[in-house]
């Protein structure tokens, strides 16, 4: 699902800033 891996990417991102 490419909406997950967003979600995820989002996520990942906004942990690792």
């Amino acid at each position: 699902n490419w909406r997950r891996n967003t979600f995820y990417s989002m996520r990942c991102l906004c942990r690792t800033a």
